[in-house]
């Protein structure tokens, strides 16, 4: 007898309703967008708020000498990696730009 196609244990039926369910719809999209932007809004009124209300402010510290330091660390730790690790590392970083 035949057995059925198995995607690591799955049937192949499962698995394709598995896979559509991962699959961006642009509907949820636009839903997601119009959420993070009403949350950002609400989030602004309440900090709005809080500041009237003598609550210190959100501070955004600047980031770059623990970037800078972060580098340097995989940098050190590439030295003894391969090229295809150095690549790697070049790639998140340009990816993180």
């Amino acid at each position: 007898m035949k057995q059925p196609l198995s995607t690591g244990g799955l049937d192949v039926e499962l698995a394709t309703v598995i896979t559509l369910a991962a699959t961006p719809v642009p509907a949820a999209e636009e839903a997601g967008a119009c959420h993070r932007e009403e949350m950002g809004r609400q989030f602004e009124e309440i900090r709005s708020v809080l500041a009237k209300q003598g609550v210190p402010a959100r501070t955004a510290p600047d980031k770059a000498v623990f970037v800078r330091a972060a580098q340097k660390a995989q940098d050190d730790f590439a030295a003894d990696k391969g090229e295809g690790f150095k690549d790697l590392i070049a790639r998140l970083r340009a990816a993180a730009e």
